[in-house]
């Protein structure tokens, strides 16, 4: 159970976007309506992370100051330990997974209400064929899917140039 929970910690938005997709079929296929739960545990959820971020916040100032260390070099090791794990995973899994899969699926949202914008109409073309929602759909998925692969294979290589300035030997 520890370890299923440190994993939550650790992937809070994967996490969410996986519940919240279950949530939203099975209110979709099932009727019944969990979205709604969801959303209140959600903020419950968030109101304990805040919390806990507070009590983090109030341990990492009594480690400062016992440390000697700034806030941004505490900042800075904690990038390192992180972006290590990252690394290891490899860049395929963040550029494709991380990138495209979660962030791809958000953009999805956005490019979809853009596009229905730009139709104008958008019910009478929607109701015209079934094809259209799919197509809708998937246009925005794909659309959001290339967006943030490519936003995320920048952000690779930003945060590789920050890993090698950081481990640097000679800095």
């Amino acid at each position: 159970m520890n370890e299923a929970w440190d994993y939550i910690k650790r992937n809070n938005i994967a996490f969410f976007v996986c519940l919240f997709i279950v949530a939203f079929a099975i209110d979709m296929f099932a009727g019944i309506s969990v979205l709604r739960y969801l959303v209140i545990a959600l903020y419950a959820f968030g109101y304990y992370l805040d919390s806990q971020h507070g009590r983090t916040n109030i341990a990492e100032r009594k480690q400062l100051s016992q440390q000697g260390l700034s806030r941004e070099e505490l900042q800075d090791a904690r990038f390192i330990e992180k972006w290590r794990e990252t690394r290891e995973a490899g860049r395929t899994k963040y550029v494709f997974i991380y990138g495209g899969m979660y962030l791809g699926f958000g953009l999805c949202f956005l490019f979809s209400i853009a596009a229905m914008a730009y139709i104008g109409n958008t019910v009478r073309f929607l109701q015209e064929s079934p094809g259209n929602m799919f197509s809708l759909i998937g246009y925005g998925y794909a659309a959001g899917f290339i967006t943030a692969s490519a936003l995320y294979r920048i952000l690779w290589s930003s945060n590789e140039k920050k890993f090698g300035r950081l481990t640097d030997a000679g800095h």
